[in-house]
């Protein structure tokens, strides 16, 4: 194909069009023409002095003034100024500097501000786009969205003060359909329930999930060919769901590009429209949200067919995603590599928390949630505790411990009462009233043992129930606790069975005249004997 200065020189080489027909032709006007037409007969040029030519090359030898008059510099290596840049971040400044240093004597050497010019314009004819080809379910990117406070609600307190918060972005790649939340802040806690909730609002699990380089993700960020070193929090999010983790490049927006684009969706199809609201929850908020994602999703997309997001992730993306886990994600703070003590406890926020006996003084990795500290040998969950918030009191599972340990510990009262924690609250009151009353070490461990048995043949729940009762009475000791689940009456309270003044006894029933005539007979025949 003919570039411009190619056309316009056959044309006017033709010679069968006058110059305004020329103009017209090529979109040049009728003077251009004319001058072109100019040079070339001036110069005796023909068909075989262009052949083989490019643009630049055209226009040298038509018009060399415009060309001859420009300075002529030395020339940068800018492919190994383009490697110290991006590879090994050495600055322009720098590169320029070392450039001076090189440049032969009595040669013309750019200045700092050509130089950058210059080597935007060799990245500009150098740095051909790659536009990646995806496989369904292959990845979902994430992003956060930059501050535009013109294009952001307002969130407040109750109180009225405005309040910080983040919106999150994610992208399946092939579909490129959107799911955008608002979430407290980058940290690790509502990044890991915006994952969850991502993953559900896909009805699956992506290959791989592509994150920036923020604290709660990465804990090292990818530079050169080293891999990025995620948090223990993200690895173990991405152990639970089974996706792999892929961080971006420092400083590279095109390792995420979809994302990128994701976010000036956002910005311009669901925050635009709710500029000049305010909202007091995030709740209330993503409320909002999600009537503009839906019809941002729903929305034909002209470079594909006018099809929708929707419709592009039914038709291509579901199939690849990879089901959900049976349990959702819970969110908890890890520290890796602590050492059971001898005693088989591991150090938790000030408390000790036991693992089996076989692991006394090997190292654990440490999972704490909200109500649980979960424990990990080589990956494999080894114990799980309920968290405690009294400082100073250890935490035993009597399985841990070896069998002459438990059974000694079971005459204390501690032991005792650290074995019947699981069945409930009054259990552990039964067992601390069974100890104080009897004094008898061994008949509590008993009692401790014989209420654990109970609730396995029962339910927890009913035990501790029934405990609560024997309490009430007074009678700590587990026959009775057996008794009362025996006959069902753990659920019974006196206000269910009373009777009241209105009720007339049956015929049947003996009044305590009866009785007061039997013990009278008995006193008189006992002082007559």
């Amino acid at each position: 194909m003919l570039t411009p200065a190619g056309r316009l020189v056959r044309l006017i080489l033709n010679d069968r069009l006058n110059n305004t027909q020329i103009a017209t032709q090529t979109g040049l006007t009728r003077g251009t023409v004319a001058d072109w037409r100019e040079r070339i007969n001036d110069n005796g040029l023909v068909d075989a002095d262009f052949e083989g030519l490019d643009e630049t090359e055209i226009r040298k030898l038509v018009t060399p003034g415009r060309y001859n008059g420009k300075t002529v510099f030395v020339q940068p290596d800018f492919t190994a100024v383009r490697f110290e840049k991006q590879e090994r971040d050495v600055t322009l400044k720098l590169l320029h500097q070392e450039y001076l240093e090189k440049a032969p004597n009595g040669k013309k050497a750019m200045s700092y501000t050509t130089f950058c010019r210059e080597y935007a314009a060799f990245l500009q004819l150098n740095s051909p786009e790659l536009h990646f080809t995806y496989e369904p379910g292959e990845m979902i990117q994430f992003d956060f969205v930059g501050r535009k406070q013109r294009k952001w609600p307002t969130l407040h307190h109750e109180s009225g003060v405005v309040r910080e918060f983040e919106i999150a972005v994610g992208i399946s790649a092939l579909s490129q359909k959107l799911f955008v939340n608002a979430i407290e802040s980058q940290a690790q806690a509502p990044f890991f329930a915006f994952v969850a909730d991502m993953f559900e609002f896909y009805g699956g699990v992506p290959v791989l999930l592509t994150v920036d380089n923020f604290k709660a993700a990465i804990k090292e960020p990818r530079r050169h060919s080293a891999p990025a070193v995620p948090t223990a929090g993200m690895q173990a999010l991405a152990d639970h769901y089974g996706f792999g983790i892929f961080a971006a490049r420092v400083r590279k927006p095109r390792d995420k590009g979809l994302g990128e684009g994701a976010v000036g969706i956002t910005q311009n199809q669901i925050l635009a429209p709710l500029r000049n609201r305010s909202f007091f929850s995030l709740a209330e908020l993503n409320a909002a949200i999600r009537p503009l994602l839906d019809a941002a999703n729903e929305r034909p997309m002209k470079t594909h067919r006018d099809e929708s997001r929707n419709v592009r992730f039914v038709r291509l993306d579901r199939q690849g995603y990879q089901p959900l886990p049976k349990q959702r994600y819970e969110h908890g703070e890890w520290t890796l590599k602590l050492r059971a003590g001898q005693d088989y406890r591991v150090l938790v926020d000030n408390n000790r928390y036991s693992v089996p006996a076989r692991l006394a003084g090997k190292t654990v990795d440490v999972k704490t949630t909200l109500h649980s500290v979960q424990i990990f040998r080589e990956g494999k969950s080894v114990a799980t505790h309920q968290r405690v918030d009294t400082v100073g009191e250890p935490v035993t599972n009597p399985d841990h411990m070896p069998a002459g340990h438990r059974s000694a510990s079971l005459t204390r009262l501690a032991g005792a009462k650290a074995l019947v924690r699981d069945v409930g609250p009054n259990a552990v009151v039964f067992i601390e009233q069974n100890f104080r009353r009897n004094k008898k070490p061994n008949d509590t461990a008993a009692a401790a043992i014989r209420l654990v048995a109970l609730a396995d043949m029962f339910s927890a729940d009913r035990v501790d129930a029934a405990c609560e009762k024997a309490v009430l009475l007074s009678a700590a000791n587990p026959t009775k606790v057996e008794e009362i689940l025996s006959s069902g009456l753990e659920a019974f309270t006196p206000d269910d069975e009373a009777i009241t003044e209105e009720q007339t006894p049956s015929g049947n029933v003996r009044g305590p005249a009866y009785f007061a005539e039997i013990l009278d007979f008995k006193r008189k025949d006992r002082r007559n004997g």
